[in-house]
Protein backbone atom coordinates (compact mmCIF):
# COMPACT_ATOMS: atom_id res chain seq x y z
CA UNK A 1 0.00 0.00 0.00
CA UNK A 2 2.78 2.44 0.89
CA UNK A 3 4.64 1.66 -2.35
CA UNK A 4 1.46 2.24 -4.34
CA UNK A 5 0.91 5.57 -2.56
CA UNK A 6 4.40 6.79 -3.38
CA UNK A 7 3.99 5.77 -7.02
CA UNK A 8 0.58 7.44 -7.31
CA UNK A 9 1.91 10.66 -5.81
CA UNK A 10 4.86 10.62 -8.20
CA UNK A 11 2.53 10.06 -11.16
CA UNK A 12 0.21 12.83 -9.94
CA UNK A 13 3.03 15.34 -9.54
CA UNK A 14 4.38 14.31 -12.94
CA UNK A 15 1.02 14.94 -14.59
CA UNK A 16 0.79 18.36 -12.97
CA UNK A 17 4.28 19.29 -14.08
CA UNK A 18 3.54 18.16 -17.64
CA UNK A 19 0.30 20.15 -17.58
CA UNK A 20 2.13 23.26 -16.35
CA UNK A 21 4.92 22.90 -18.92
CA UNK A 22 2.42 22.47 -21.77
CA UNK A 23 0.53 25.55 -20.67
CA UNK A 24 3.69 27.64 -20.39
CA UNK A 25 4.87 26.43 -23.81
CA UNK A 26 1.50 27.28 -25.32
CA UNK A 27 1.53 30.73 -23.69
CA UNK A 28 5.00 31.45 -25.09
CA UNK A 29 3.86 30.41 -28.54
CA UNK A 30 0.77 32.60 -28.36
CA UNK A 31 2.73 35.63 -27.21
CA UNK A 32 5.06 35.25 -30.20
CA UNK A 33 2.04 35.15 -32.53
CA UNK A 34 0.17 37.93 -30.74
CA UNK A 35 1.19 40.81 -33.03
CA UNK A 36 0.33 38.81 -36.12
CA UNK A 37 -3.08 37.93 -34.69
CA UNK A 38 -3.85 41.55 -33.82
CA UNK A 39 -3.22 42.47 -37.43
CA UNK A 40 -5.92 39.97 -38.45
CA UNK A 41 -8.31 41.14 -35.73
CA UNK A 42 -9.36 44.78 -35.99
CA UNK A 43 -11.49 46.85 -33.68
CA UNK A 44 -14.38 48.69 -35.31
CA UNK A 45 -14.98 52.12 -33.79
CA UNK A 46 -18.36 53.81 -33.63
CA UNK A 47 -18.89 57.58 -33.57
CA UNK A 48 -22.09 59.56 -33.31
CA UNK A 49 -24.54 60.14 -30.45
CA UNK A 50 -26.22 58.09 -27.74
CA UNK A 51 -29.47 58.63 -25.88
CA UNK A 52 -31.12 56.69 -23.06
CA UNK A 53 -34.89 56.58 -22.65
CA UNK A 54 -34.52 59.01 -19.74
CA UNK A 55 -32.51 61.58 -21.75
CA UNK A 56 -34.23 64.40 -23.60
CA UNK A 57 -31.24 65.36 -25.74
CA UNK A 58 -28.77 62.97 -27.42
CA UNK A 59 -25.18 63.08 -26.15
CA UNK A 60 -22.04 62.92 -28.22
CA UNK A 61 -20.34 59.52 -28.49
CA UNK A 62 -16.80 58.96 -29.70
CA UNK A 63 -13.81 56.80 -28.79
CA UNK A 64 -13.32 56.84 -25.01
CA UNK A 65 -16.85 58.06 -24.20
CA UNK A 66 -18.44 56.33 -21.21
CA UNK A 67 -22.17 55.80 -21.61
CA UNK A 68 -23.88 57.31 -18.57
CA UNK A 69 -27.16 55.42 -18.19
CA UNK A 70 -29.02 53.44 -15.53
CA UNK A 71 -29.06 49.67 -15.74
CA UNK A 72 -32.81 49.73 -16.42
CA UNK A 73 -32.48 52.19 -19.31
CA UNK A 74 -32.61 51.41 -23.01
CA UNK A 75 -29.75 53.08 -24.90
CA UNK A 76 -29.83 54.03 -28.58
CA UNK A 77 -26.64 54.92 -30.43
CA UNK A 78 -26.84 56.66 -33.81
CA UNK A 79 -23.83 57.23 -36.03
CA UNK A 80 -21.33 55.47 -38.29
CA UNK A 81 -18.56 52.88 -38.19
CA UNK A 82 -15.06 54.16 -38.88
CA UNK A 83 -14.36 51.58 -41.57
CA UNK A 84 -16.13 49.73 -44.31
CA UNK A 85 -17.44 46.28 -43.45
CA UNK A 86 -17.52 44.28 -46.65
CA UNK A 87 -20.26 41.87 -47.54
CA UNK A 88 -19.87 38.43 -45.87
CA UNK A 89 -17.22 39.85 -43.54
CA UNK A 90 -17.58 38.69 -39.93
CA UNK A 91 -18.22 41.08 -37.06
CA UNK A 92 -17.69 39.81 -33.49
CA UNK A 93 -19.86 41.24 -30.71
CA UNK A 94 -19.25 40.89 -26.97
CA UNK A 95 -22.77 40.62 -25.51
CA UNK A 96 -22.87 40.69 -21.67
CA UNK A 97 -26.50 39.64 -20.99
CA UNK A 98 -28.13 42.42 -23.01
CA UNK A 99 -30.50 42.64 -25.99
CA UNK A 100 -29.07 44.11 -29.17
CA UNK A 101 -30.65 45.43 -32.37
CA UNK A 102 -28.72 47.01 -35.22
CA UNK A 103 -30.33 49.02 -38.02
CA UNK A 104 -28.79 50.17 -41.29
CA UNK A 105 -30.63 53.13 -42.79
CA UNK A 106 -33.71 52.12 -40.71
CA UNK A 107 -33.54 48.49 -41.91
CA UNK A 108 -32.87 45.94 -39.15
CA UNK A 109 -29.82 43.87 -40.05
CA UNK A 110 -29.01 42.20 -36.69
CA UNK A 111 -30.88 41.09 -33.61
CA UNK A 112 -29.76 39.25 -30.47
CA UNK A 113 -31.78 38.32 -27.40
CA UNK A 114 -35.27 38.59 -28.83
CA UNK A 115 -37.87 36.38 -27.06
CA UNK A 116 -38.42 33.10 -28.86
CA UNK A 117 -34.80 32.77 -29.97
CA UNK A 118 -33.81 30.89 -26.80
CA UNK A 119 -35.58 28.72 -24.14
CA UNK A 120 -38.28 30.53 -22.22
CA UNK A 121 -37.08 29.49 -18.76
CA UNK A 122 -34.09 31.84 -19.17
CA UNK A 123 -34.41 35.63 -19.23
CA UNK A 124 -31.11 36.06 -21.02
CA UNK A 125 -29.69 34.40 -24.14
CA UNK A 126 -26.31 34.42 -22.40
CA UNK A 127 -23.07 36.22 -21.67
CA UNK A 128 -21.32 35.47 -24.91
CA UNK A 129 -19.48 36.36 -28.06
CA UNK A 130 -21.70 36.40 -31.16
CA UNK A 131 -20.80 36.40 -34.85
CA UNK A 132 -22.59 38.68 -37.33
CA UNK A 133 -22.13 38.25 -41.08
CA UNK A 134 -22.20 41.74 -42.59
CA UNK A 135 -24.54 42.47 -45.52
CA UNK A 136 -22.07 45.19 -46.50
CA UNK A 137 -21.75 48.40 -44.49
CA UNK A 138 -20.14 51.57 -45.81
CA UNK A 139 -18.71 54.41 -43.74
CA UNK A 140 -21.48 56.63 -45.13
CA UNK A 141 -24.29 54.35 -43.95
CA UNK A 142 -26.20 55.54 -40.89
CA UNK A 143 -26.12 52.87 -38.18
CA UNK A 144 -28.50 52.75 -35.22
CA UNK A 145 -27.71 50.39 -32.34
CA UNK A 146 -30.35 49.73 -29.67
CA UNK A 147 -29.09 48.21 -26.40
CA UNK A 148 -31.39 47.00 -23.63
CA UNK A 149 -30.22 45.62 -20.29
CA UNK A 150 -31.97 42.43 -19.19
CA UNK A 151 -31.04 42.42 -15.49
CA UNK A 152 -31.52 45.43 -13.18
CA UNK A 153 -28.49 44.35 -11.12
CA UNK A 154 -26.17 44.08 -14.12
CA UNK A 155 -23.12 46.35 -14.02
CA UNK A 156 -23.37 49.85 -15.52
CA UNK A 157 -20.54 49.21 -17.94
CA UNK A 158 -22.40 46.54 -19.98
CA UNK A 159 -23.21 49.05 -22.74
CA UNK A 160 -19.58 50.10 -23.04
CA UNK A 161 -18.46 46.45 -22.95
CA UNK A 162 -20.50 45.90 -26.08
CA UNK A 163 -19.64 49.06 -28.02
CA UNK A 164 -15.91 48.90 -27.18
CA UNK A 165 -15.54 45.28 -28.32
CA UNK A 166 -16.93 45.29 -31.85
CA UNK A 167 -14.27 43.44 -33.82
CA UNK A 168 -13.82 42.33 -37.41
CA UNK A 169 -12.11 39.01 -37.96
CA UNK A 170 -12.45 35.28 -37.34
CA UNK A 171 -13.61 33.71 -34.05
CA UNK A 172 -10.58 31.41 -34.06
CA UNK A 173 -8.30 34.43 -34.30
CA UNK A 174 -10.30 36.03 -31.48
CA UNK A 175 -9.76 32.96 -29.28
CA UNK A 176 -6.01 33.04 -29.84
CA UNK A 177 -5.95 36.76 -29.10
CA UNK A 178 -7.98 36.53 -25.89
CA UNK A 179 -6.52 33.38 -24.38
CA UNK A 180 -3.14 34.83 -23.26
CA UNK A 181 -5.04 37.59 -21.45
CA UNK A 182 -7.66 35.49 -19.67
CA UNK A 183 -5.88 32.11 -19.73
CA UNK A 184 -5.36 32.35 -15.96
CA UNK A 185 -9.01 31.43 -15.36
CA UNK A 186 -8.97 28.53 -17.80
CA UNK A 187 -5.61 27.25 -16.58
CA UNK A 188 -6.44 27.70 -12.88
CA UNK A 189 -9.92 26.24 -13.25
CA UNK A 190 -8.69 23.32 -15.32
CA UNK A 191 -5.87 22.66 -12.86
CA UNK A 192 -8.14 22.71 -9.79
CA UNK A 193 -10.69 20.54 -11.60
CA UNK A 194 -7.96 18.05 -12.59
CA UNK A 195 -6.61 17.90 -9.03
CA UNK A 196 -10.11 17.25 -7.70
CA UNK A 197 -10.75 14.46 -10.21
CA UNK A 198 -7.41 12.79 -9.54
CA UNK A 199 -7.95 12.99 -5.78
CA UNK A 200 -11.43 11.51 -6.17
CA UNK A 201 -10.06 8.65 -8.30
CA UNK A 202 -7.43 7.91 -5.65
CA UNK A 203 -10.08 7.92 -2.91
CA UNK A 204 -12.43 5.66 -4.87
CA UNK A 205 -9.59 3.22 -5.53
CA UNK A 206 -8.64 3.17 -1.85
CA UNK A 207 -12.29 2.73 -0.85
CA UNK A 208 -12.56 -0.23 -3.26
CA UNK A 209 -9.50 -1.59 -1.49
CA UNK A 210 -11.56 -1.22 1.72
CA UNK A 211 -9.28 1.42 3.18
CA UNK A 212 -11.24 3.48 5.75
CA UNK A 213 -11.15 7.28 5.40
CA UNK A 214 -12.82 10.27 6.97
CA UNK A 215 -15.13 12.44 4.86
CA UNK A 216 -12.61 15.29 4.65
CA UNK A 217 -10.81 14.29 1.43
CA UNK A 218 -14.11 13.44 -0.28
CA UNK A 219 -15.59 16.87 0.52
CA UNK A 220 -12.38 18.52 -0.64
CA UNK A 221 -12.35 16.54 -3.91
CA UNK A 222 -15.93 17.60 -4.74
CA UNK A 223 -15.10 21.19 -3.70
CA UNK A 224 -12.12 21.20 -6.09
CA UNK A 225 -14.21 19.80 -8.95
CA UNK A 226 -17.06 22.31 -8.53
CA UNK A 227 -14.88 25.37 -7.92
CA UNK A 228 -12.58 24.37 -10.79
CA UNK A 229 -15.56 24.30 -13.14
CA UNK A 230 -16.68 27.73 -11.93
CA UNK A 231 -13.25 29.23 -12.59
CA UNK A 232 -13.11 27.53 -15.97
CA UNK A 233 -16.34 29.25 -17.07
CA UNK A 234 -14.77 32.66 -17.75
CA UNK A 235 -17.34 34.41 -19.93
CA UNK A 236 -14.69 36.40 -21.77
CA UNK A 237 -13.73 33.21 -23.61
CA UNK A 238 -15.97 30.27 -22.64
CA UNK A 239 -18.50 30.83 -25.44
CA UNK A 240 -15.64 30.40 -27.92
CA UNK A 241 -14.98 26.96 -26.39
CA UNK A 242 -18.53 25.80 -25.52
CA UNK A 243 -21.06 27.51 -27.80
CA UNK A 244 -24.08 26.91 -25.55
CA UNK A 245 -24.71 30.18 -23.78
CA UNK A 246 -27.62 29.34 -21.49
CA UNK A 247 -26.00 26.06 -20.49
CA UNK A 248 -22.85 27.99 -19.59
CA UNK A 249 -24.85 30.53 -17.56
CA UNK A 250 -26.79 27.95 -15.57
CA UNK A 251 -23.84 25.63 -14.94
CA UNK A 252 -21.73 28.56 -13.79
CA UNK A 253 -24.47 29.66 -11.38
CA UNK A 254 -24.95 26.12 -10.02
CA UNK A 255 -21.21 25.79 -9.43
CA UNK A 256 -21.03 29.18 -7.72
CA UNK A 257 -23.98 28.35 -5.44
CA UNK A 258 -22.47 24.97 -4.49
CA UNK A 259 -18.91 26.17 -3.78
CA UNK A 260 -19.72 27.66 -0.38
CA UNK A 261 -21.84 24.72 0.96
CA UNK A 262 -19.06 22.27 0.03
CA UNK A 263 -16.47 24.58 1.57
CA UNK A 264 -18.49 24.77 4.79
CA UNK A 265 -18.97 20.99 4.87
CA UNK A 266 -15.21 20.59 4.48
CA UNK A 267 -14.59 23.03 7.36
CA UNK A 268 -17.14 21.15 9.51
CA UNK A 269 -14.84 18.12 9.51
CA UNK A 270 -12.30 20.15 11.51
CA UNK A 271 -14.78 21.36 14.15
CA UNK A 272 -16.32 19.68 17.18
CA UNK A 273 -19.21 20.11 19.58
CA UNK A 274 -21.36 23.22 19.62
CA UNK A 275 -19.01 25.06 17.28
CA UNK A 276 -20.53 23.05 14.40
CA UNK A 277 -24.12 24.25 14.93
CA UNK A 278 -24.00 27.70 13.22
CA UNK A 279 -22.06 26.27 10.29
CA UNK A 280 -24.52 23.39 9.87
CA UNK A 281 -27.39 25.90 9.78
CA UNK A 282 -25.48 27.92 7.18
CA UNK A 283 -25.02 24.82 4.98
CA UNK A 284 -28.76 24.04 5.09
CA UNK A 285 -29.60 27.64 4.13
CA UNK A 286 -27.19 27.60 1.20
CA UNK A 287 -28.40 24.23 -0.09
CA UNK A 288 -31.97 25.47 0.27
CA UNK A 289 -31.07 28.56 -1.77
CA UNK A 290 -29.60 26.39 -4.54
CA UNK A 291 -32.73 24.23 -4.65
CA UNK A 292 -34.93 27.34 -4.81
CA UNK A 293 -32.76 28.74 -7.61
CA UNK A 294 -33.11 25.57 -9.69
CA UNK A 295 -36.88 25.54 -9.19
CA UNK A 296 -37.22 29.24 -10.06
CA UNK A 297 -34.93 28.89 -13.06
CA UNK A 298 -36.84 25.86 -14.32
CA UNK A 299 -40.18 27.69 -14.00
CA UNK A 300 -38.81 30.88 -15.54
CA UNK A 301 -39.61 32.94 -12.41
CA UNK A 302 -36.09 34.11 -11.59
CA UNK A 303 -32.83 33.85 -13.44
CA UNK A 304 -29.35 33.24 -12.10
CA UNK A 305 -28.34 36.87 -12.41
CA UNK A 306 -31.54 37.94 -10.61
CA UNK A 307 -30.40 35.90 -7.59
CA UNK A 308 -26.69 36.71 -7.81
CA UNK A 309 -26.82 39.58 -5.31
CA UNK A 310 -28.62 37.62 -2.53
CA UNK A 311 -26.32 34.66 -3.21
CA UNK A 312 -23.23 36.83 -2.67
CA UNK A 313 -24.75 38.17 0.55
CA UNK A 314 -25.36 34.62 1.82
CA UNK A 315 -21.84 33.62 0.84
CA UNK A 316 -20.40 36.65 2.64
CA UNK A 317 -22.31 35.81 5.84
CA UNK A 318 -21.18 32.19 5.56
CA UNK A 319 -17.54 33.27 5.28
CA UNK A 320 -17.93 35.32 8.48
CA UNK A 321 -19.47 32.28 10.23
CA UNK A 322 -16.64 30.04 9.00
CA UNK A 323 -13.96 32.36 10.36
CA UNK A 324 -15.87 32.83 13.61
CA UNK A 325 -16.12 29.07 14.14
CA UNK A 326 -12.44 28.53 13.34
CA UNK A 327 -11.38 31.31 15.71
CA UNK A 328 -13.61 29.92 18.48
CA UNK A 329 -12.29 26.39 17.95
CA UNK A 330 -8.69 27.65 17.98
CA UNK A 331 -9.01 29.83 21.07
CA UNK A 332 -11.27 27.76 23.32
CA UNK A 333 -10.55 24.18 22.20
CA UNK A 334 -6.88 24.65 21.22
CA UNK A 335 -7.60 22.78 18.00
CA UNK A 336 -4.31 22.78 16.06
CA UNK A 337 -5.99 21.67 12.80
CA UNK A 338 -8.53 24.50 13.07
CA UNK A 339 -5.67 26.94 13.69
CA UNK A 340 -3.86 25.73 10.58
CA UNK A 341 -7.06 25.99 8.52
CA UNK A 342 -7.71 29.49 9.89
CA UNK A 343 -4.27 30.67 8.81
CA UNK A 344 -4.61 29.13 5.34
CA UNK A 345 -8.18 30.40 4.88
CA UNK A 346 -7.12 33.97 5.68
CA UNK A 347 -5.93 34.31 2.06
CA UNK A 348 -9.58 34.06 1.01
CA UNK A 349 -10.26 37.46 2.56
CA UNK A 350 -8.74 38.91 -0.62
CA UNK A 351 -11.93 37.80 -2.40
CA UNK A 352 -13.67 40.69 -0.64
CA UNK A 353 -12.16 43.16 -3.12
CA UNK A 354 -13.98 41.50 -6.00
CA UNK A 355 -17.26 41.41 -4.04
CA UNK A 356 -16.93 45.17 -3.41
CA UNK A 357 -16.28 45.68 -7.12
CA UNK A 358 -19.51 43.85 -7.93
CA UNK A 359 -21.68 45.88 -5.57
CA UNK A 360 -20.08 49.18 -6.60
CA UNK A 361 -20.99 48.47 -10.23
CA UNK A 362 -17.44 48.21 -11.47
CA UNK A 363 -16.71 45.35 -13.80
CA UNK A 364 -15.33 42.58 -11.53
CA UNK A 365 -12.23 40.87 -12.88
CA UNK A 366 -12.17 38.29 -10.06
CA UNK A 367 -8.38 38.46 -10.23
CA UNK A 368 -7.89 38.51 -6.45
CA UNK A 369 -10.46 35.74 -6.04
CA UNK A 370 -8.67 33.52 -8.54
CA UNK A 371 -5.22 34.03 -7.03
CA UNK A 372 -6.27 33.66 -3.36
CA UNK A 373 -8.57 30.71 -3.95
CA UNK A 374 -6.03 28.95 -6.17
CA UNK A 375 -3.40 29.31 -3.43
CA UNK A 376 -5.82 28.01 -0.79
CA UNK A 377 -6.79 24.99 -2.89
CA UNK A 378 -3.17 24.14 -3.67
CA UNK A 379 -2.18 24.17 0.02
CA UNK A 380 -5.23 22.15 1.02
CA UNK A 381 -4.62 19.64 -1.77
CA UNK A 382 -1.14 18.79 -0.54
CA UNK A 383 -2.47 18.76 3.02
CA UNK A 384 -5.10 16.20 1.99
CA UNK A 385 -2.47 14.06 0.27
CA UNK A 386 -0.42 14.19 3.44
CA UNK A 387 -3.45 13.16 5.53
CA UNK A 388 -4.16 10.26 3.16
CA UNK A 389 -0.54 9.11 3.38
CA UNK A 390 -0.63 9.27 7.19
CA UNK A 391 -3.93 7.40 7.22
CA UNK A 392 -2.51 4.65 5.00
CA UNK A 393 0.58 4.40 7.20
CA UNK A 394 -1.60 4.17 10.32
CA UNK A 395 -3.67 1.40 8.74
CA UNK A 396 -0.52 -0.43 7.72
CA UNK A 397 0.93 -0.10 11.24
CA UNK A 398 -2.38 -1.23 12.74
CA UNK A 399 -2.39 -4.35 10.59
CA UNK A 400 1.21 -5.10 11.50
CA UNK A 401 0.34 -4.56 15.14
CA UNK A 402 -2.62 -6.95 14.86
CA UNK A 403 -0.29 -9.67 13.60
CA UNK A 404 2.23 -8.87 16.32
CA UNK A 405 -0.50 -8.94 18.96
CA UNK A 406 -1.56 -12.42 17.90
CA UNK A 407 2.04 -13.61 17.90
CA UNK A 408 2.80 -11.92 21.23
CA UNK A 409 -0.28 -13.39 22.90
CA UNK A 410 0.92 -16.84 21.95
CA UNK A 411 4.47 -16.03 23.00
CA UNK A 412 3.31 -14.68 26.37
CA UNK A 413 1.13 -17.67 27.05
CA UNK A 414 3.93 -20.05 26.07
CA UNK A 415 6.39 -18.17 28.27
CA UNK A 416 3.93 -18.30 31.18
CA UNK A 417 3.02 -21.96 30.92
CA UNK A 418 6.57 -23.19 30.92
CA UNK A 419 7.40 -26.86 31.66
CA UNK A 420 9.24 -26.04 34.87
CA UNK A 421 6.29 -23.99 36.11
CA UNK A 422 3.89 -26.84 35.41
CA UNK A 423 6.28 -29.31 37.06
CA UNK A 424 6.73 -27.19 40.17
CA UNK A 425 3.00 -26.49 40.50
CA UNK A 426 2.04 -30.14 40.09
CA UNK A 427 4.78 -31.21 42.53
CA UNK A 428 3.45 -28.75 45.13
CA UNK A 429 -0.09 -30.07 44.63
CA UNK A 430 1.18 -33.67 44.98
CA UNK A 431 2.82 -32.83 48.31
CA UNK A 432 -0.36 -31.12 49.51
CA UNK A 433 -2.38 -34.23 48.71
CA UNK A 434 -0.40 -36.04 51.46
CA UNK A 435 -0.27 -33.33 54.11
CA UNK A 436 -3.36 -31.23 53.37
CA UNK A 437 -5.89 -32.81 50.97
CA UNK A 438 -8.37 -29.92 51.33
CA UNK A 439 -5.78 -27.37 50.30
CA UNK A 440 -4.63 -29.67 47.51
CA UNK A 441 -8.18 -29.71 46.13
CA UNK A 442 -8.25 -25.92 46.23
CA UNK A 443 -4.88 -25.75 44.45
CA UNK A 444 -6.13 -27.98 41.62
CA UNK A 445 -9.08 -25.64 41.10
CA UNK A 446 -6.80 -22.60 41.05
CA UNK A 447 -4.45 -24.32 38.62
CA UNK A 448 -7.37 -25.20 36.32
CA UNK A 449 -8.65 -21.63 36.53
CA UNK A 450 -5.23 -20.30 35.58
CA UNK A 451 -5.04 -22.53 32.49
CA UNK A 452 -8.60 -21.65 31.47
CA UNK A 453 -7.98 -17.89 31.75
CA UNK A 454 -4.82 -18.15 29.64
CA UNK A 455 -6.65 -20.00 26.88
CA UNK A 456 -9.49 -17.42 26.94
CA UNK A 457 -6.95 -14.61 26.67
CA UNK A 458 -5.43 -16.20 23.59
CA UNK A 459 -8.74 -15.94 21.73
CA UNK A 460 -9.78 -12.48 23.00
CA UNK A 461 -8.87 -9.50 20.77
CA UNK A 462 -11.20 -6.97 22.40
CA UNK A 463 -11.07 -5.24 25.77
CA UNK A 464 -12.07 -7.26 28.83
CA UNK A 465 -13.41 -6.17 32.22
CA UNK A 466 -11.00 -5.55 35.06
CA UNK A 467 -12.91 -8.16 37.11
CA UNK A 468 -11.86 -10.86 34.65
CA UNK A 469 -8.23 -9.73 34.58
CA UNK A 470 -8.15 -9.59 38.39
CA UNK A 471 -9.48 -13.15 38.74
CA UNK A 472 -6.79 -14.32 36.34
CA UNK A 473 -4.11 -12.57 38.46
CA UNK A 474 -5.43 -14.07 41.69
CA UNK A 475 -5.38 -17.60 40.22
CA UNK A 476 -1.82 -17.08 39.06
CA UNK A 477 -0.61 -15.66 42.41
CA UNK A 478 -2.31 -18.45 44.38
CA UNK A 479 -0.26 -21.00 42.43
CA UNK A 480 2.94 -19.05 42.95
CA UNK A 481 2.25 -18.82 46.69
CA UNK A 482 2.07 -22.62 46.76
CA UNK A 483 5.69 -22.61 45.59
CA UNK A 484 7.10 -19.76 47.60
CA UNK A 485 4.89 -19.83 50.69
CA UNK A 486 5.42 -16.93 53.09
CA UNK A 487 8.17 -15.42 50.91
CA UNK A 488 5.46 -14.11 48.54
CA UNK A 489 2.94 -11.70 50.04
CA UNK A 490 0.23 -9.95 48.05
CA UNK A 491 -1.67 -6.79 48.94
CA UNK A 492 -4.70 -5.48 47.00
CA UNK A 493 -5.85 -1.82 47.12
CA UNK A 494 -8.67 -1.83 44.57
CA UNK A 495 -10.67 1.44 44.61
CA UNK A 496 -12.36 1.07 41.23
CA UNK A 497 -13.44 -1.91 39.14
CA UNK A 498 -15.49 -0.06 36.51
CA UNK A 499 -13.20 -0.07 33.48
CA UNK A 500 -11.92 -2.29 30.70
CA UNK A 501 -8.42 -3.04 29.45
CA UNK A 502 -6.66 -5.36 26.97
CA UNK A 503 -6.43 -8.97 28.09
CA UNK A 504 -3.16 -10.11 29.71
CA UNK A 505 -2.23 -6.53 30.59
CA UNK A 506 -1.52 -6.69 34.33
CA UNK A 507 -0.66 -10.40 34.63
CA UNK A 508 2.72 -10.19 32.76
CA UNK A 509 3.70 -7.27 35.02
CA UNK A 510 2.77 -9.26 38.14
CA UNK A 511 4.69 -12.26 36.80
CA UNK A 512 7.80 -10.08 36.36
CA UNK A 513 7.37 -8.80 39.92
CA UNK A 514 7.32 -12.41 41.19
CA UNK A 515 10.11 -13.83 39.04
CA UNK A 516 12.58 -10.96 38.90
CA UNK A 517 11.61 -8.98 41.97
CA UNK A 518 10.29 -10.62 45.15
CA UNK A 519 11.66 -14.15 44.71
CA UNK A 520 15.15 -12.85 43.92
CA UNK A 521 15.47 -11.81 47.57
CA UNK A 522 16.05 -14.52 50.17
CA UNK A 523 13.47 -13.10 52.56
CA UNK A 524 10.96 -12.52 49.75
CA UNK A 525 8.71 -9.48 49.69
CA UNK A 526 5.29 -7.98 48.95
CA UNK A 527 3.54 -7.25 45.69
CA UNK A 528 0.91 -4.47 45.82
CA UNK A 529 -1.78 -4.12 43.15
CA UNK A 530 -3.89 -0.95 43.25
CA UNK A 531 -6.41 0.91 41.09
CA UNK A 532 -7.90 4.37 41.51
CA UNK A 533 -9.77 7.06 39.62
CA UNK A 534 -7.80 10.01 38.25
CA UNK A 535 -9.28 13.17 36.74
CA UNK A 536 -9.35 11.82 33.19
CA UNK A 537 -7.69 8.43 33.63
CA UNK A 538 -7.81 5.15 35.50
CA UNK A 539 -4.52 4.66 37.35
CA UNK A 540 -3.29 1.06 37.84
CA UNK A 541 -0.14 0.45 39.90
CA UNK A 542 1.82 -2.78 40.39
CA UNK A 543 4.69 -2.35 42.85
CA UNK A 544 7.04 -4.65 44.71
CA UNK A 545 9.83 -4.29 47.26
CA UNK A 546 11.98 -6.91 45.57
CA UNK A 547 15.40 -6.87 43.95
CA UNK A 548 14.71 -4.10 41.43
CA UNK A 549 16.97 -3.44 38.46
CA UNK A 550 19.17 -0.82 36.86
CA UNK A 551 16.93 1.06 34.38
CA UNK A 552 19.95 2.34 32.43
CA UNK A 553 21.48 -1.09 31.86
CA UNK A 554 19.79 -3.58 29.54
CA UNK A 555 20.01 -7.10 30.92
CA UNK A 556 21.51 -9.59 28.46
CA UNK A 557 20.35 -13.01 29.68
CA UNK A 558 19.27 -14.63 26.42
CA UNK A 559 15.56 -13.93 27.03
CA UNK A 560 13.35 -11.99 24.58
CA UNK A 561 11.59 -9.89 27.29
CA UNK A 562 8.58 -9.30 25.05
CA UNK A 563 5.98 -9.08 27.84
CA UNK A 564 6.22 -5.43 28.93
CA UNK A 565 6.74 -4.04 25.42
CA UNK A 566 3.76 -6.03 24.21
CA UNK A 567 1.62 -4.63 27.03
CA UNK A 568 2.69 -1.07 26.21
CA UNK A 569 1.88 -1.44 22.49
CA UNK A 570 -1.54 -2.98 23.15
CA UNK A 571 -2.43 -0.30 25.69
CA UNK A 572 -1.62 2.45 23.22
CA UNK A 573 -3.37 0.80 20.27
CA UNK A 574 -6.53 -0.45 22.00
CA UNK A 575 -7.38 2.19 24.62
CA UNK A 576 -4.96 5.11 24.19
CA UNK A 577 -3.19 4.01 27.36
CA UNK A 578 0.35 4.40 28.60
CA UNK A 579 2.81 2.45 30.76
CA UNK A 580 5.75 3.76 32.78
CA UNK A 581 8.33 1.89 34.89
CA UNK A 582 10.42 3.14 37.79
CA UNK A 583 12.91 0.83 39.50
CA UNK A 584 15.84 1.08 41.84
CA UNK A 585 18.34 -1.71 42.37
CA UNK A 586 17.79 -3.38 45.74
CA UNK A 587 14.61 -1.41 46.57
CA UNK A 588 11.99 -2.58 44.13
CA UNK A 589 9.98 -1.65 41.05
CA UNK A 590 6.82 0.40 40.40
CA UNK A 591 4.85 0.00 37.17
CA UNK A 592 2.09 2.54 36.47
CA UNK A 593 -0.59 2.11 33.81
CA UNK A 594 -2.82 5.00 32.70
CA UNK A 595 -6.04 4.26 30.80
CA UNK A 596 -7.98 7.27 29.48
CA UNK A 597 -11.64 7.20 30.47
CA UNK A 598 -12.80 8.36 27.03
Amino acid sequence: METWTKKSLAILIGILLIYAMCFLTYTLHEEKQFKHLENDLKRVYFTGTYQSNSDLIPKEFREGTVIDANQSSKVTLTGRFDQEIKESQSLLFRIPNIKVKIFKDENQIYSFGEPGTYPGFSKSPGNTWDIFISPGIKTSDEIRIVLENIYPNNVKTVYNLFIEQILSGDSGVLFHAIFPRVGLSVFLGGGIFLLGCLLLIILIFLRVMKTPFSRRPFYFAFLAIISGLWFFFDFKIISLIIPYNIFNNILSMICLSMVMPLFCMYILEFLSGKTRIPLIISVYIQIGFTVCYLICQGLGIYDGYDLLSPLLVIMGISIVIVFGCLVYETVFYKNSEAKFLLLVSSVLLLCGFDVVNYFTNYTPTYFMTKISYGLFMLIQFFYMLRCIQININDIKNARILEVELAQNRIAIAISQIQPHFLYNSLTAIKQLCVIDPVRAEQAVGEFAGFLRENLDSLTSSSLISFHKELNHIKNYLALEQLRFGSRLKVHYNIQTYDFELPSLTIQPIVENAVRYGVTKKAEGGTITISTKNGEDTIIITVSDDGAGFDMYHRKEDGRSHIGIENVRNRLQAQCNGDLTIKSELGKGTVVTILIHKR
